[in-house]
């Protein structure tokens, strides 16, 4: 079962994201709080992060910032009202996967899905390259993902 963090700072998107995922076999966790976020990111492997795109407690391009330096990072999508290119760019430098429209929140479970699906498929191609087994290892790590 693939693993969800979603950070939220609106209960009722937070409560029907919960249950969007829930109800298309996600575990999910859920967080207000840019910096519990971090702490179960360090703490616990999660394969998505879905983060709006306002923290109550930090700024979101803190906050990922301070993702992207983590050792293991999942696929991270932030939810913002009106995706442009404007915001793909600057959330791109960020090393966010994809920019979503927070009014969509019940194609949300698809998205992920996807993405993860694409992420599978190009682990393989990655594995190819690498010549030794303690490779592979250390490159299937540093992906945040399991084998």
């Amino acid at each position: 079962m693939k693993r969800v963090l979603v950070l939220n700072n609106n209960e009722e998107d937070l409560r029907t994201l919960e249950q969007t995922l829930r109800a298309s076999s996600f575990d999910v966790r859920t967080t207000w709080s840019g910096r519990e976020a971090l702490e179960l990111l360090t703490s616990e492997e999660f394969d998505a992060l879905v983060v709006d795109d306002y923290l109550p407690d930090m700024h979101v391009d803190s906050f990922l910032a301070m993702v992207a330096k983590l050792p293991v990072r999942p696929i991270i999508l932030v939810m913002t009202p009106e995706p442009n290119l404007k915001d793909t760019k600057r959330f791109e430098n960020l090393k966010v996967t994809k920019v979503v429209d927070k009014r969509l929140l019940h194609s949300m479970p698809q998205s992920i899905g996807l993405l993860l699906e694409r992420e599978c498929d190009a682990a393989p191609a990655l594995e190819s390259a690498v010549s030794t087994p303690a490779a592979i290892r250390t490159n299937s790590h540093s992906s945040g993902r399991k084998s």
